[in-house]
């Protein structure tokens, strides 16, 4: 029987093949426990797909000579400069042959009953894409996240509200998505930009029909120095990113119609402040700071009556007037710190 063919399972679901998707840059010190991870998985019917995006760090050297004495199906794709994640995590999709794909960095690793559990929750709940429990390893200490299901979080036919309460993550690994439905979409990743999950994730969101949850932990997210999402750098580069986020969903609000839904307006005026914030407490010179406020104001669908239940707003935004372009917002970011500040003391 082909990888490719289905067969019966002893707990009664298919098993369909998984189309893994692994980035490789610069990660020489954690990739043989990612892919060792992968290759000790309980669900066998899988494919691993190694994009290596040039790092030059002997990494790709390494994931090679632990696959080449593996039974487990593999394609290496080396590209000869290095092109960024999201090229590397379409390229794996666009070859992909599973019924579901999953994406995984290759300096984290998965549980031994990881594929398995999702699958079999994609299966009996019949769902698009499914969100796995995470834990953090730091240090080599495990810390819990936000992020772990329990009983109570179960399927769901409204997906974007479970996304603006957070309950799912906006980054791209260990979440399974039927490759199907992902093709469809025609939701992929942003080539060019950093941060490029949070658009992602969010478009993929409006379209899943249904999502589900396995409150089982399923991934260990390493935070380590190197790691591009372990130090949070505020700079120009950022916010541009942040600001095309902002403006995908305005451009999915239209489309999808979700402006009616006082849970997505709530959220998106919650983003829209963090945004300023961000930008307001930023090193750039004043020009640049009004250029990204401007396109806010201007470019932006903005949800006024949810922007005027947060802290002081309507009360700053009536008395622009008195101050210097755009310095009202800078006064409101620093009463709301201010408040947050004396919130945290006094607890």
């Amino acid at each position: 029987m082909s990888i490719f063919d289905s067969e019966r399972n002893t707990v009664g679901y298919f098993k369909e093949l998984v189309s893994v998707i692994v980035p490789v840059y610069r990660v020489k010190e954690y990739v043989a426990q990612c892919v060792q991870s992968l290759l000790k998985q309980s669900y066998s019917t899988i494919e691993l797909i190694f994009i290596d995006d040039a790092g030059k760090d002997g990494s790709i050297e390494i994931v090679e000579s632990l696959l080449q004495g593996s039974n487990v199906p593999f394609t290496i794709i080396r590209q000869p400069v290095n092109r960024g994640v999201s090229v590397a995590r379409n390229m794996g999709t666009a070859i992909a042959q599973g019924k579901y794909i999953l994406f995984v960095d290759s300096d984290d690793f998965l549980s031994e009953s990881s594929i398995a559990e999702l699958v079999e929750k994609a299966e009996n709940d019949d769902a698009d894409m499914v969100f796995g429990s995470f834990v953090y390893l730091n240090n080599g200490n495990i810390e819990a996240s936000h992020w772990t299901y329990t009983d109570a979080d179960v399927a769901s036919n409204f997906p974007l509200k479970q996304y603006v309460e957070r309950k799912t993550i906006v980054m791209p690994w260990n979440r399974l998505i039927r490759r199907d439905f992902y093709i469809e979409s025609g939701v992929r990743f942003i080539e060019g930009i950093r941060y490029e999950d949070e658009p992602w994730s969010f478009s993929l969101i409006l379209r899943a029909k249904r999502i589900s949850f396995v409150k089982e932990v399923t991934y260990y997210y390493r935070i380590w120095d190197g790691a591009f999402m372990a130090g949070s750098q505020l700079d120009e580069f950022r916010i541009n990113s942040m600001y095309q986020h902002l403006n995908n969903c305005t451009q999915e609000s239209y489309k999808f119609d979700i402006w009616k839904y006082e849970c997505f307006r709530t959220w998106y005026a919650r983003e829209i402040i963090a945004f300023i914030s961000k930008v307001v407490g930023s090193c750039m010179e004043s020009a640049k700071k009004n250029h990204f406020l401007d396109k806010v104001y201007h470019e932006l669908r903005l949800p006024q009556k949810e922007l005027d239940r947060i802290f002081l707003y309507p009360v700053a935004r009536r008395l622009s007037f008195l101050f210097p372009k755009y310095m009202w917002l800078t006064l409101l970011v620093k009463f709301k710190k201010f408040k947050e500040f004396l919130s945290k003391k006094h607890r």
